[in-house]
């Protein structure tokens, strides 16, 4: 393996450092809980999703951070960004319900905080459903690749199906960028 390939791997793993420290403490969070907590889908399933992630197709500062609590919960931040200036953000957690089931909880700027509860999950993928809300009725995460992933909201307004999606590439995480 040549200098160049060598540096490049190092840069690549420090550059995701974060993301690999966030998922080997979801993964220690998880497994320290009582056993009737882990029965189904469990937050251990998203460590994919863990991170800074800049918008691929919005104004530079537009993007999620992802990250594990103490607790176990994934909070997220969302920030949308229009001529160097915020004009939208959205707080989002996903979390055990009482059920067991994981729930998808967001918390748009100026809207009323919603529930989504989880419909499917796989290694690179999770899909959370509300049917009852206005739009959007369904919430996916999909990785397309360690650096790459996919955000994409869908539903259905006065009878017309809708869909929107946002793609983001990995960034290095900040402190400020936390949240």
């Amino acid at each position: 393996m040549g200098t160049t390939n060598a540096m490049s791997i190092t840069r690549t793993i420090l550059e995701h450092r974060h993301a690999l420290l966030a998922a080997a403490a979801l993964t220690l969070i998880v497994a320290g809980m009582p056993a009737s907590a882990q029965t189904g889908p469990t937050l251990a399933h998203l460590p994919w999703m863990i991170g800074c992630w800049e918008s691929a197709d919005q104004e530079p500062g537009s993007g999620e951070t992802w990250r594990v609590t103490n607790d176990g919960t994934m909070i997220g931040f969302s920030r949308s960004m229009r001529d160097a200036r915020v004009v939208a953000t959205e707080q989002m957690r996903i979390e055990k319900s009482a059920d067991g089931n994981l729930v998808f909880i967001a918390a748009p700027s100026g809207q009323e905080t919603a529930s989504f509860v989880l419909v499917n999950i796989a290694d690179d993928e999770v899909v959370f459903e509300n049917r009852e809300h206005d739009y959007p009725q369904r919430i996916i995460y999909r990785l397309l690749a360690l650096d790459r992933l996919l955000g994409r909201i869908e539903g259905v307004v006065d009878g017309v199906a809708r869909s929107a999606d946002f793609p983001f590439r990995r960034i290095p995480c900040q402190e400020e960028s936390q949240p």
